[in-house]
Formats: C-alpha cells, sequence, structure tokens
C-alpha cells in the first residue's frame, strides 16, 4: 500500500443490518516534500452554457436542483459564507445574474471540488 494514500470502507446496509454495498474509496494524499500550488489563486469558473434552439438539452443543460442548491449553500456555509453571501459568490463564480442559470452539469462540478477540497484538508478560500 502507498504511505501516501488514505483508504475508507462505506458499508451500506439493509433495515435488518445485511450489507446492501460495499464501497471502497482511495484517496491520494500528496506528498509533504511536494511543493504545493498556490491555494489563493481561484479554481476556474465552470462555463455556463444553453443549447442553441432554447429548448432544455440533457440534465446537464438544465438549472441546478433544490438539493444542489441546499447542498452547496450548506457547503459554503462551513467555509464562513451564509446568505446572501453565499448567493452573491455563486453568481460571482459561474458569472451568472440569477442562480436559475446555473446548470445542474456546472453545479455538480462545484460540488464535487468542493468536496475535493475538503478531503484534501483544504476549506477551498470562496
Amino acid at each position: 500500500m502507498n504511505p501516501h494514500t488514505d483508504t475508507w470502507r462505506l458499508t451500506v446496509k439493509q433495515a435488518d443490518g445485511r450489507p446492501l454495498l460495499t464501497l471502497f474509496v482511495e484517496c491520494e494524499r500528496p506528498d509533504p516534500s511536494a511543493p504545493r500550488p498556490s491555494e489563493s489563486l481561484p479554481p476556474p469558473a465552470a462555463v455556463v452554457t444553453r443549447s442553441a434552439a432554447g429548448s432544455p438539452g440533457p440534465d446537464g443543460d438544465r438549472p441546478m436542483t433544490e438539493p444542489q442548491r441546499r447542498y452547496l449553500f450548506r457547503m459554503l456555509a462551513q467555509q464562513g459564507l451564509d446568505g446572501a453571501q453565499a448567493e452573491q459568490h455563486l453568481k460571482d463564480r459561474f458569472k451568472v445574474a440569477n442562480l436559475n442559470s446555473i446548470t445542474r452539469a456546472a453545479a455538480s462540478q462545484l460540488i464535487e471540488q468542493l468536496i475535493a477540497d475538503r478531503l484534501e484538508g483544504r476549506n477551498g478560500n470562496p
């Protein structure tokens, strides 16, 4: 096993206690002696696109879901951005005037990035 890898095991059980699914997750920790990229630079903003005909395309082109919105607000609150601050941060990040303009795909990408930052021990400067 690589000394720079953490492994987690997640087991989902049925109500009666029988295992339903076991998932092994490996996360590679950065080498402490390796230079770290500057954390002061914000990650690149996701591109928000719409289909040419203006009609909803695949799910990724549709507006983010309410659960995605709530999860993003919760994650930003953990970083010290609450309510209007979190909303403005998302608008600035995606360069939109309205949160309904953020696509499901873009919201998912940001959620994955925030989770990765948290697993790496960074709070991800907003």
